[in-house]
């Protein structure tokens, strides 16, 4: 094969989760470039779905360079509307808003039956799908900041449980697993968070009281993380 691939450090950050045995299906997969890393290095059961046809189009080329289009499914497909939930047992869903990310498991939450690994990596509202996903049962099994032009994403490893995990709100806010990092991204992501919320306590009018408390909480467990 001589064409070379060339992904971003995320997405090879997301890729490093993913080991043989796992049977994937990816979901918003755009141009499938990281179906494509995972299928040449890591495992060579990968499903790319999203739900629009123009980025599976693109994704389509790509596996035509690539000689994988007989290799790879593509999937036009909301969520997991199009899936019955014994085609993979590992879900990677990446580059997309919590809130997107957490209506697709709930209304694919009957899909998930055989699921045993997810791998999210989310833009906002991180602390929401922590609480979310833990709750279908799942645990946090590991946590990475990836930094990429400027930005600091958060990428995620859940491994269903039959334990009764409960995270307290540092857990759910920071991570239980980033929580306990010292070093310089991790200091400037918390400082981002701190700023973040500090800029929408201003904007938020004194008559929502619970919003300006909970936000005033976060801030301060957000401070306490290096104490």
């Amino acid at each position: 094969m001589n064409n070379k691939l060339n992904i971003s450090n995320r997405l090879r950050t997301i890729g490093d989760f993913i080991n043989s045995n796992d049977k994937v299906v990816d979901i918003g997969c755009d141009h499938a470039l990281l179906d494509i890393y995972l299928y040449l290095y890591k495992t060579q059961y990968v499903i790319a779905s999203d739900i629009n046809d123009k980025p599976l189009k693109e994704a389509l080329k790509n596996l035509q360079k690539y000689n994988l289009v007989d290799k790879i499914p593509l999937v036009l497909s909301s969520g997991l509307e199009k899936f019955k939930g014994n085609e993979f047992n590992t879900l990677v869903i990446a580059g997309m808003g919590g809130m997107t990310i957490i209506e697709i498991l709930r209304e694919g939450k009957n899909k998930l039956f055989n699921t045993k690994k997810m791998v999210i990596q989310s833009n906002r509202d991180i602390p929401k799908l922590r609480s979310f996903i833990s709750k279908l049962g799942y645990k946090i099994e590991d946590e990475v900041l990836i930094k990429e032009k400027g930005i600091i994403y958060t990428v995620i490893l859940f491994k269903k449980t039959k334990k009764k995990i409960k995270y307290n709100k540092t857990d759910i806010l920071v991570g239980p697993i980033l929580k306990n990092r010292k070093d310089t991204l991790f200091k400037e992501f918390i400082n981002k968070e701190i700023e973040k919320r500090k800029k929408a306590y201003i904007n938020i009018p004194k008559k929502y009281i619970l919003k300006r408390i909970n936000l005033k909480k976060e801030i301060r467990i957000l401070k306490n993380v290096f104490n």
